[in-house]
């Protein structure tokens, strides 16, 4: 469960919701030597993150005021945003 970004942006609209649900696939390291523009030194960074497969809502009615959970699915594999990495501080 990761807070969606863009909430207060639409706070007023019937599709807002505060979560983004995902999957963990897996939680990875790397060690990435940056050697572009502004680069200091060949020194690695550790980088951190989580692999996912996102779920989408089904239902608009839920939550407190409905007295329900939310019913979300999988994205369809097909669909280019079914994937993707999210910084683990991010996570709840």
């Amino acid at each position: 469960m990761v807070l969606d970004s863009s909430y207060g942006d639409h706070e007023n609209s019937e599709s807002s919701h505060p979560f983004c649900y995902a999957r963990v696939l897996g939680i990875y390291h790397v060690n990435v030597v940056y050697i572009g523009p502004g680069m200091r030194d060949y020194e690695p960074i550790r980088m951190e993150f989580i692999w996912v497969r996102w779920y989408h809502r089904v239902e608009a009615e839920a939550g407190w005021g409905a007295y329900r959970l939310d019913k979300i699915q999988f994205t369809p594999m097909a669909e280019e945003e079914a994937f993707g990495f999210v910084d683990p501080l991010d996570v709840m």
